[in-house]
């Protein structure tokens, strides 16, 4: 499965939700911008469910902090306050024990 950028990564959320309901397995995942969390959340055993409700949780602050400008004149973004949101829900582990 191919997750796309914005709108579209959350859209397939849907998808990983009807082919879990219908045991439907999934042998890889891939994304690009939101599309590459889905995917990496999807991979760390993160239910379309669990991630449905993640996703309903944020809203124009959360996403405006998130997007501030990090202090370092080469982060674009914060990478530590993405690092540390990503944290609360996958911990810590290394890409190469996520299962797909």
């Amino acid at each position: 499965m191919v997750l796309g950028g914005g709108a579209r990564g959350l859209a397939h959320n849907g998808v990983l939700k009807i082919l879990e309901e219908n045991d439907i397995k999934v042998d890889l995942v891939v994304g690009t911008s939101i599309g590459a969390f889905v995917s990496g959340f999807y991979s760390a055993d993160i239910t379309a469910k669990e991630m449905e409700e993640i996703a309903l949780a944020i809203d124009r602050a959360m996403v405006a902090k998130m997007l501030a400008p990090g202090l370092s004149s080469s982060d674009f973004v914060d990478s530590e306050r993405i690092r540390k949101y990503l944290k609360q829900y996958l911990g810590e582990f290394n890409i190469e024990r996520l299962q797909y």
